[in-house]
Order: structure tokens, then C-alpha cells, then sequence
């Protein structure tokens, strides 16, 4: 197997950015600008990529939420202000279990992308690969 900079196997490095994801932002962050500043491995700029792009998805879907609670929280404070006895919200804790399944879907793939990245493998997530193609 080949050998990064670092010494260690390529698949090494590229888990380690996928398992930094999980932990936190800005570590996964370091190490992705490490790779792509210092390594020419096309897979492991790649992984890189993925990782980072995997948890900025997660976290867009969260900002949407989030803006959505903050309309909401205008309009009741309008309502408030104008003696309306009503408040708005997303129905049925939608904004929970959404953001929830997101987190779900962001660990999942981050643990399943990193136990195969230690044989340097990996496998298409076709809307996160199209972004990736398109930029790299």
C-alpha cells in the first residue's frame, strides 16, 4: 500500500478523516487542508473532500431549520405583540426528527466511509461525488 507523508498507509490517513468528522469540525478541517496541501494521492484528496463536504451537508440542513425556527419566532412575536393568542411551529416536531435522521445519516456514513477507507476503498454517494467531480 502506498505511504503518506506522514508514513502511514494512505487508507490510514483517509479514515482518520473520515473518524475526525465524527469527533469535530475543526480537526476534520486541519487534516483536510493538510491532505490537500501536502498529499498527491488522488483518493486521498478525494476522501478529504467527501468527508468535509458529508458534515457542511449536515450542518447546511441544520442552518435550514434553524431559520425556519427564527420565521417562526418573528411571526409569534408579531402575533404576541398584536394580542394573538397563537403560535406557530413546524408540525409534528418535523424539524427534530429531520435533523436527527440528518446527524444519523452524517455518523453512518462517516463510520461505514472510514472502516472502508482502511483498505483505501470506498463507495459512490452519488449526489456527494457529483459535487466532488464538479469541483476537483
Amino acid at each position: 500500500m502506498q505511504k503518506s507523508k506522514l508514513g502511514v498507509t494512505v487508507g490510514l490517513v483517509g479514515a482518520a478523516v473520515y473518524f475526525t468528522g465524527l469527533i469535530s469540525f475543526i480537526p476534520l478541517m486541519l487534516l483536510a487542508v493538510y491532505i490537500l496541501f501536502m498529499e498527491e494521492n488522488e483518493w486521498l484528496r478525494k476522501s478529504a473532500v467527501k468527508a468535509v463536504t458529508i458534515v457542511v451537508i449536515y450542518n447546511l440542513i441544520c442552518v435550514v431549520f434553524g431559520l425556519g425556527d427564527n420565521i417562526f419566532d418573528i411571526i409569534n412575536d408579531i402575533f404576541y405583540t398584536l394580542h394573538i393568542d397563537t403560535t406557530l411551529d413546524y408540525p409534528l416536531y418535523i424539524d427534530d426528527i429531520a435533523i436527527k435522521a440528518a446527524g444519523f445519516i452524517e455518523n453512518l456514513l462517516l463510520v461505514v466511509l472510514g472502516l472502508k477507507a482502511m483498505a483505501q476503498g470506498s463507495f459512490k454517494v452519488k449526489a456527494i461525488d457529483n459535487i466532488i467531480d464538479k469541483n476537483m
